[in-house]
């Protein structure tokens, strides 16, 4: 490789023609095998006679592969090129410079301390050079360097010498402010960093914030303390935001402060009132230009805008502070005349939003996208009535009055942006309606009656300003609850005309929307269901066209309005179905409007008086959509039309149609014996259950080629139970095959030992707690009527060194902390304490895991590679041991939280005994056929309403656990004896102490 050539391949790379940039970039990858590389790429982007683009593209490809290369070049070369770096930081031209600097942060990532002990030391002289290029690049070099590579190990030797220099940077007026900026949002860094180690390293607060304070925070105030301007606005950025850090990390240590501060962002807050009206707030649309990109060459946004959001951040921190609480309660009604001010819309906002509707609802929602002005003085409100309550409600409730007459004064004036000041107070008084009205209703120091009479009903006749007038519909929604029965049938009669409408403006619409979802989460359904068919008919009508943001408005307001009558939605059932149908296949890949439909659909679905024809429309094309043809065009749809035709099978009632196990199971077995994407088989999972749940006869009755649905069914439980299955999609196996043994326990017997031997097989190794869960309880339905049966049948099944009884128990105990829902929890408990009262002696011989055994360690950070030489080790206890233990924590748990803690491709068939060579003496199950075993293995949160009405009737679910293992321990003494009392003095004396005081209760 020559100079030459590397030139050629560069000429070529910036070529026009692109076969001629492949050819050159083809070149380059081969060139980079030569170690001369990254050096002759080095001399040409410092050759000042070649052309700039050749120049600029050499660095770019140094920086683009340093990395890769670095290790693998010589050591002399790396000496070499570690000392061109640094001169090189001076390089006046500034893309090249800054790439450089990004090139020495990268090396000294990977060479600092260990192979370039100079490179601090470089980078001190660099920064007392009075060439300013000079500065400016080890400046670059420094923020990547404390941000990514500073520690508490090297903060010591780092911080003495390079905070003072910062500090002469930043006081220097004659250095650029682009400079001076950074060295403040270098000292921020190191702020943060102080910050992550004060816990393990508390004298840092003494040896370096306390020294940083006294010296920085100075020069912080006198700097503020200059008016705003555009050259001094980047570097008064940087320091707010620095401010609010400190304040944020350090509240006791800056507590000194806080009052100077305040009195200056006060002022600051007053200053740029002005200069944020004339350049954000009064322009009209006719009048609103594009703003430029405020980011500067390093990517930096300052702007007023960025200013605010730092003043309105510190006074959200300070609110309640002893410092300036006084204060602030005192001017209270300047205050808020202010935030008012900035929380009107800009022309920005009005003509962005008109343009995009989605964009207006995403930053009008409580959870905006976007932050913005006007969302961080919203906080500050909430932040500020959080702190003040009735007096800022007063406060804001008359500044409010105010400025509706200032705005009226506008408008008479002429000023076309006098609106802006009525939209803002809504806004802010809509923010507390419940505080408000309760104010209000008590006689007290607010009149919402004159609101209405006077501004909102004004405002709605405002055609022309449709965020006025949309702002006065949704601010009467806010009130709801608080308005004459008469004024609410006015205001939802004007909602659904604009939703109607053909003629208002999209925004009015788009408000009339939030508008019905407001009042119909607050009024009574008797208010509502006059309105609930001409809302359906004009969101029908709307939803043509919306899309996004809009569109999801719409479901979430149309699914509030299908909710209020069953008989209401009766006469809409076709159309609201069609609309479902066509969000189905046209939003199929958008997870926010399928939740909205899945949850439509459970509501027409549980709706008896359209279950027929609702269910006649559905079933077919849901059907169509579950096979493994359908999920390779469209894996999205399968998956939810599984998760429908799930509801669609807890919904309709009884007895369930024939043609679920007939057309929709042999879809559903055939697409989950063929698929392996995770999520699907999960999904399908819970179909089969839900199947088995409701029609198991129809399933077993079923059969192709002379295979029952029973037998499908095995065979895909079998494939699930394989250990090369992931463990999370077979994470709700154990579900499936509880329900089966519950609903098939006649048809179920002949298999059942292979069942149970190939789930105690999977458990053996399985290694996530909500996988172990699953396969556990299947064992713990079992041991509430059969505990001897199971231990008799697990302890001769003989899998490596461990018997089957031995692995359930050590994964049960391992993972009983785990657990999760109050029914699960609770069957789990019961089941142990039953398990341990049959007092089999072989139970006694098995170790489990006990507790963690605590290493006397020097207090030092513990890197990842020493965790892994480390590992932790932990005590082995007796399961009956570890029963107790585990016992007694439950039931402190339980009088703490008094109620219970809640916390592939197509293959052949599958024979159970290739899980495992699996030895067992039980010629035969015994199955309890008369009396099944009812539970389900749902939490109360979960489940159709059948299901949870039937688990919460269940025995178990029941069951008082702290009575019930107080009850264990009581019973133990006198039915184990002294083995029992032996076995508790084991214990810690903690838990001894617990024992003694359940059974003196």
């Amino acid at each position: 490789m020559t100079m030459s050539d590397l030139q050629l391949a560069l000429t070529q790379c910036l070529s026009k023609d692109a076969i001629n940039r492949k050819q050159g970039q083809k070149c380059l990858d081969q060139m980079k095998l030569n170690h001369q590389y990254i050096a002759e790429l080095w001399m040409i982007s410092g050759n000042t006679n070649l052309d700039m683009a050749m120049r600029q593209l050499a660095i770019v490809n140094i920086k683009n592969s340093i990395e890769e290369l670095w290790t693998g070049l010589p050591s002399d070369l790396k000496v070499w090129f570690r000392s061109e770096l640094i001169q090189r930081l001076a390089d006046p031209v500034y893309s090249i410079r800054s790439n450089i600097a990004f090139i020495v942060s990268k090396i000294a990532h990977n060479d600092w301390p260990d192979h370039w002990g100079t490179f601090f030391d470089d980078l001190i002289v660099a920064l007392k050079s009075s060439n300013i290029n000079y500065v400016h690049g080890a400046m670059r070099v420094l923020a990547d360097f404390v941000r990514d590579d500073l520690s508490d190990l090297s903060f010591p030797s780092v911080a003495p010498t390079l905070l003072p220099e910062l500090f002469a940077i930043y006081s220097n007026e004659s250095m650029p402010v682009k400079i001076r900026t950074r060295s403040v949002a270098i000292v921020r860094e190191f702020i943060e960093l102080i910050y992550m180690v004060k816990e393990e390293h508390p004298q840092v607060i003494e040896n370096y914030l306390e020294p940083l304070l006294n010296i920085w925070l100075q020069g912080f105030i006198q700097m503020l303390e200059q008016p705003t301007s555009p050259e001094n606005l980047p570097i008064k950025n940087e320091v707010l935001r620095t401010v609010v850090k400190l304040v944020r990390a350090f509240p006791k240590k800056t507590t000194p402060f806080i009052a100077g501060f305040m009195n200056i962002i006060w002022n600051e807050l007053l200053q740029l009132q002005s200069a944020y009206q004339q350049q954000y707030l009064c322009p009209s649309q006719n009048q609103y230009q594009e703003a430029d990109d405020d980011a500067d060459s390093d990517g930096e946004t300052h702007s007023i805008e960025t200013i605010l959001y730092s003043l309105l951040d510190f006074i959200q921190l300070v609110a309640r502070k002893k410092a300036v609480r006084l204060t602030i309660e005192q001017n209270l009604p300047q205050m808020f005349k202010v935030l008012l001010i900035y929380l009107q819309i800009t022309t920005a906002m009005e003509v962005n939003w008109l343009r995009d509707m989605n964009q207006f609802i995403q930053d009008d929602e409580e959870e905006a996208v976007t932050y913005n002005v006007r969302i961080a003085v919203e906080q500050s409100l909430i932040n500020l009535f959080d702190a003040f309550q009735k007096n800022a409600l007063t406060a804001l409730f008359q500044v409010s009055l105010e400025l509706f007459q200032e705005g009226k004064r506008l408008r008479e004036s002429g000023a076309t942006y006098w609106w802006k000041y009525d939209e803002s107070c809504l806004l802010a008084l809509g923010l507390f309606p419940g505080e408000i009205a309760e104010l209000s209703n008590a006689n007290g120091p607010l009149n919402l009656e004159t609101i209405f009479t006077q501004i909102v009903i004004e405002d709605m006749k405002c055609n022309d300003l449709p965020f006025l007038q949309g702002r006065s519909l949704w601010f009467a929604s806010q009130f709801a609850v608080s308005l004459p029965k008469p004024l609410v049938s006015e205001y939802l009669s004007a909602c659904t005309n604009a939703i109607h409408s053909t003629e208002v403006s999209s925004a009015v619409q788009v408000f009339a929307m939030k508008s019905t979802r407001g009042f119909l989460s607050a009024l009574p359904l008797e208010d509502v269901s006059p309105f609930q068919s001409n809302i359906i008919e004009g969101l029908v009508r709307f939803s043509v066209d919306a899309k996004e943001d809009t569109l999801i408005l719409l479901m979430e307001t149309l699914l509030l309005t299908m909710k209020v009558s069953k008989q209401g939605i009766v006469n809409h059932e076709e159309k609201l179905s069609v609309l479902l149908l066509s969000l189905l296949n046209t939003w199929s890949e958008d997870v926010f409007i399928m939740e909205l439909v899945q949850e439509w659909f459970q509501e027409l679905a549980s709706n008896e008086l359209i279950s027929t024809p609702f269910q006649t429309r559905m079933f077919p094309l849901l059907v169509s959509a579950i096979s493994a043809e359908q999920y390779q065009a469209n894996s999205t749809l399968s998956a939810i039309a599984l998760d429908l035709c799930t509801c669609l099978i807890q919904s309709v009632p009884d007895p369930l149609p024939s043609c679920y196990a007939q057309q929709l199971f042999p879809k559903v077995i055939e697409m989950m014996l063929s698929v392996s994407e995770s999520g699907l088989l999960q999904n399908g999972q819970e179909t089969l259950k839900q199947l088995v749940n409701r029609d198991i006869l129809g399933i077993v009755q079923w059969s192709h080629n002379g295979r029952s649905g029973l037998d499908f069914l095995l065979e895909f439980i079998a494939k699930m139970l394989l250990p090369e299955e992931s463990e999370s999609s077979a994470l709700f196996i154990g579900e499936l095959i509880t329900k089966l043994i519950q609903k098939a326990s006649d048809q179920l017997t002949p298999y059942l030992p292979q069942l149970l031997g190939a789930v105690i097989n999977r458990l053996a190794n399985a290694q996530m707690p909500a996988f172990i869960e699953t396969l556990v309880l299947v064992f713990c339905h079992l041991i509430q009527t059969q505990a001897q049966t199971v231990i008799d049948f697990l302890y001769p099944i003989t899998l490596g060194n461990r018997n089957g009884l031995e692995i359930l128990v050590q994964a049960w105990c391992e993972s009983f902390n785990d657990f999760h829902g109050v029914y699960n929890i609770k069957l789990c408990t019961t089941s142990l304490i039953i398990l341990f009262s049959t007092g089999d002696l072989r139970l006694r011989n098995i170790q489990v895991k006990g507790e963690l055994i605590v290493q006397n360690q020097p207090k030092k950070i513990v890197t990842r590679s020493m965790a892994r030489n480390q590992p932790d080790t932990f005590t082995t206890l007796s399961f009956p041991q570890k029963t107790l233990k585990l016992l007694i924590h439950e039931y402190q748990s339980q009088i703490e939280s008094k109620v219970g803690s809640t916390k592939r491709p197509k293959t052949n068939n599958y024979d159970f005994n290739q899980l495992g060579h699996i030895e067992s003496d039980d010629e035969e199950w015994e199955m309890d056929s008369e009396d099944p075993d009812p539970y389900s293995y749902f939490d109360e949160e979960s489940g159709d309403g059948d299901e949870r009405e039937s688990l919460t009737s269940d025995p178990i679910y029941q069951t008082d656990l702290e009575l019930a293992i107080k009850q264990f321990f009581r019973e133990g003494f006198s039915k184990f004896g002294n083995a029992f009392e032996e076995l508790c003095k084991s214990l810690s004396q903690d838990e001894q102490n617990v024992i003694a005081e359940m059974v003196r209760q």
